[in-house]
C-alpha cells in the first residue's frame, strides 16, 4: 500500500460492499479523496420495464383459489396450546397412516401437531364454505394450531364422496409418499382427509420454519408481555417484532439485549384480554426486503379464544377502491391514531399496477421466489416519489369481488406488521392499485406506503445498540468492552460532519477524512475509522472484524447520520472512529513508517461497490453473505 509522511497518522477504512484502507495525514500534502457510489438494492428501470412487459399471468395463477366471503371462524378442532414443532401424536386414523408413510423420510419430513391441526381446520372450512379461507382467517388457524411455520403451503383437492374412505397403510403408502415428495425437504406436514354432506376433500399442509424458538411457547398466560428468543435459519441483517394493540393499534417489540446473528431476543406486549398477534420480520444479510419469519397468537388470560372475527374499521361510509378514496380511508385510521395524513402519488400507483400481476402470480410459486422478490422491490422502491425516502412497504391482498373494501383492509390489518406500515408516524405517501376477474369472482389489490426520514432524528439509542453489539462480539472473544468516547465536542463535530453529508455539501469519504484529521490533531494519537451503510437501523445486527474485535484496548467514537442516494431510499450512515492498542505505545518513529493495512472493522449490510481516498490500496473483501432462496 502507499503511505504519506505524517507526524500524526490516521488510518481510514471505508466500508461498503468491498473493503479498502488508506492512510491520511494531518500535515503534508493534501490527499485527493474519491467518493463511493452505493449500489442500489432495487432493480434498475430497464429491468422493471422488462418485468412489467411480460405477458399477463393466467387468471388462476394471478388470483389464486376462490376465497369465501366470510368474516369469522370458530375452531372445529381443539387447537394447540404451545408454539413448537412437536411430532404428531394424535389418534386420527388417516393422520396416523400418513405419519407412518413419512416416518423414514431421508430429508426429515414429518407430520407435526401444529401442521396436522392446520390441515384439519382448513379442510373443515372448505367443506363448510365451498372455498378457501381468506388470508387473515388462514393465519388465525395456523397461529391457533401452534405451528411455527410462517408460510404454510396448503393444497386442497376435492375427491369423490364414493372414494372418501379412510386411508390404509398398505394401499395408500406409495400415493402418500409421492405427495409428500413434492414438499420442501425437511418440511413439517399435515394431511387431512374428510367429508361433508355433499363433498369430500384431501388437504396437504407443508412448510419449513424460518425461525426456531429456544423453547416451546405457551399460547396463554403471558400477563402483559412475552419473551421471544430463538434463531433464524440464515444470517440476518435485521429482525424486528410488532404486536397488535387493540382493534387497530400496533406496538413495537423491544430487544432484551444484544445477541449475535442469527439469534433474536425480543420482548413483546400482550393484551390482558382477548388475543395479541405478534410477527417477527427479518432480512438476510445484505438483502431487502424484510420478510415474515414467525407469527404467533398469544393471550394474557388462561385460555386462547377459539373464534376469530374481522375487526370493523372506522372508515368513511363511501370508502371504495379508487386511489382518492383509499387515501381518505387510510387517513381516517391515521387520524384516529393522532398521526399526520399521507398523500396519494398517482404515478407510483401506476408502477404498482404494472408490477402487481407478475408479483401476485410469482409469490404463490416457490420456483419463482426471485421474480416475486424483484417485483416487490420494484413496488417499494418509490422511484416516482420525489425526495429522500426512509422506507417503503406493500400490502398485497386477495379477496372476492363482492367483498367490501372495509373488510378487505380489515383482513390485511389483522397483521401487526401491516398496521406498523399504515400507521408509521413518518409515512408521507401512498400508492394503490387493484385488478379483478369477474369470471373467477376474485380481486387482487396492492397498497404501498412510503416514509420519509425525520428532520431531527435522535440516534443516541442506535449508537448505543451498535456499541452493545460490538461489546457482545468482544465478550465472545474474551475481550473487555470498548471505551466509549463521551467528549461532547467530539460527538458534536462528528454529527455536524454527518449533517453536511446529508445536505450534499461533502461526500462520505471526505467526511471520514476530515474527521480522522480532526481527531488525530486533537489527541495527537493514531485513530482508524470506518463508515457503514446498513439498509435500516431498526433491529440491525452488525458484524465486526479486525482490531475492533481483536485488540485488548479499544476506544470508540460513533455517530449516525444519513446519506442520500440516487436510486431508491437513502441509507443510514454509521461513522466510527477508533483507537486500538495491542501493546504499550512505542516511541514516535523518527522516520516515516510503513502502515500495514488491516481488514475493515465492520461488515456493511448491502452488497455495494465503493472507493476510499486516493491513497488507498484494496484489500481482500469480506466473504459475502450466502444468498437465501
Amino acid at each position: 500500500m502507499r503511505t504519506i509522511a505524517p507526524s500524526l497518522l490516521a488510518l481510514a477504512s471505508f466500508v461498503v460492499g468491498c473493503e479498502t484502507t488508506s492512510s491520511t495525514s494531518t500535515q503534508g500534502p493534501a490527499v485527493e479523496v474519491r467518493e463511493v457510489e452505493l449500489e442500489s438494492p432495487f432493480p434498475d428501470a430497464a429491468s422493471l420495464m422488462d418485468l412489467a412487459a411480460r405477458p399477463r399471468p393466467e387468471a388462476a395463477a394471478l388470483f389464486g383459489p376462490a376465497v369465501a366471503d366470510v368474516d369469522t371462524w370458530t375452531f372445529v378442532g381443539v387447537g394447540g396450546t404451545t408454539v413448537e414443532a412437536a411430532p404428531y401424536a394424535g389418534e386420527d386414523r388417516n393422520a396416523v397412516v400418513a405419519a407412518q408413510a413419512i416416518a423414514d423420510d431421508a430429508t426429515g419430513r414429518r407430520l407435526t401437531q401444529g401442521m396436522q391441526c392446520l390441515a384439519e381446520e382448513y379442510g373443515q372450512f372448505v367443506l363448510a364454505h365451498g372455498a378457501a379461507p381468506a388470508a387473515d382467517i388462514e393465519a388465525f388457524m395456523a397461529m391457533r394450531c401452534g405451528t411455527p411455520v410462517a408460510h404454510p403451503r396448503i393444497v386442497a383437492t376435492p375427491v369423490p364422496l364414493a372414494s372418501a374412505k379412510p386411508l390404509h397403510a398398505d394401499r395408500d403408502r406409495a400415493r402418500l409418499q409421492a405427495a409428500f415428495a413434492g414438499t420442501a425437504p425437511g418440511a413439517q406436514l399435515g394431511f387431512y382427509k374428510g367429508r361433508g354432506k355433499t363433498s369430500a376433500i384431501e388437504v396437504l399442509a407443508s412448510g419449513v420454519p424460518e425461525a426456531t424458538l429456544d423453547a416451546p411457547l405457551a399460547l396463554a398466560g403471558h400477563a402483559g408481555q412475552v419473551e421471544l428468543r430463538g434463531t433464524v435459519a440464515w444470517d440476518l441483517d435485521t429482525v424486528v417484532g410488532w404486536a397488535t394493540a387493540g382493534a387497530q393499534g400496533v406496538a413495537a417489540c423491544t430487544r432484551t439485549g444484544p445477541v449475535a446473528s442469527p439469534a433474536f431476543a425480543l420482548r413483546c406486549p400482550v393484551a390482558a384480554e382477548g388475543t395479541t398477534t405478534i410477527e417477527l420480520h427479518a432480512a438476510p444479510r445484505g438483502e431487502l426486503p424484510e420478510r415474515l419469519v414467525l407469527r404467533v397468537l398469544v393471550a394474557g388470560g388462561a385460555t386462547v379464544p377459539p373464534t376469530y372475527r374481522a375487526e370493523t374499521l372506522p372508515l368513511p361510509a363511501d370508502a371504495t377502491r379508487d386511489e382518492a378514496s383509499v387515501v381518505n380511508a387510510v387517513n381516517a385510521l391515521r387520524l384516529a391514531a393522532q398521526l399526520p395524513p399521507v398523500a396519494g402519488v398517482e404515478a407510483q400507483s401506476k408502477v404498482l399496477g404494472a408490477l402487481l400481476p407478475q408479483h401476485a402470480a410469482a409469490a404463490s410459486d416457490p420456483a419463482q421466489a426471485e421474480l416475486a422478490n424483484q417485483a416487490e422491490l420494484g413496488m417499494i422502491a418509490g422511484r416516482e416519489i420525489e425526495g429522500d425516502l426512509l422506507s417503503g412497504g406493500v400490502l398485497v391482498t386477495a379477496a372476492p369481488v363482492a367483498r367490501s373494501f372495509e373488510r378487505e383492509l380489515a383482513g390485511a390489518l389483522a397483521s401487526p406488521h401491516a398496521r406498523a406500515l399504515v400507521l408509521d408516524p413518518q409515512a408521507k405517501h401512498l400508492a394503490f392499485t387493484t385488478t379483478e376477474d369477474q369470471g373467477l369472482g376474485m380481486r387482487r389489490s396492492a397498497l404501498a406506503v412510503y416514509a420519509e426520514p425525520a428532520a431531527e432524528a435522535d440516534h443516541s439509542a442506535d449508537v448505543a445498540a451498535y456499541l452493545d453489539a460490538l461489546d457482545l462480539q468482544r465478550q465472545a472473544a474474551g475481550l473487555p468492552p470498548v471505551v466509549r468516547g463521551q467528549d461532547p465536542a467530539d460527538l458534536q463535530t462528528m454529527q455536524a460532519t454527518a449533517a453536511r453529508v446529508y445536505a450534499g455539501e461533502i461526500g462520505p469519504a471526505t467526511a471520514l477524512d476530515e474527521l480522522l484529521r480532526y481527531i488525530a490533531t486533537k489527541t495527537k494519537r493514531s485513530f482508524k475509522g470506518s463508515i457503514v451503510f446498513p439498509y435500516s437501523l431498526a433491529g440491525w445486527s452488525p458484524t465486526f472484524q479486525g482490531s475492533l474485535v481483536e485488540a485488548e484496548e479499544v476506544t470508540v467514537l460513533a455517530a449516525i447520520g444519513r446519506h442520500r442516494v440516487q436510486d431508491g431510499w437513502g441509507r443510514p450512515m454509521v461513522v466510527v472512529l477508533y483507537e486500538a492498542k495491542t501493546t504499550p505505545p512505542a516511541a514516535a518513529p523518527a522516520a516515516d513508517p510503513a502502515v500495514a493495512a488491516e481488514p475493515s472493522p465492520a461488515e456493511a449490510a448491502p452488497p455495494a461497490e465503493g472507493s476510499a481516498p486516493a491513497a488507498a490500496e484494496p484489500v481482500a473483501p469480506a466473504p459475502a453473505a450466502t444468498p437465501t432462496p
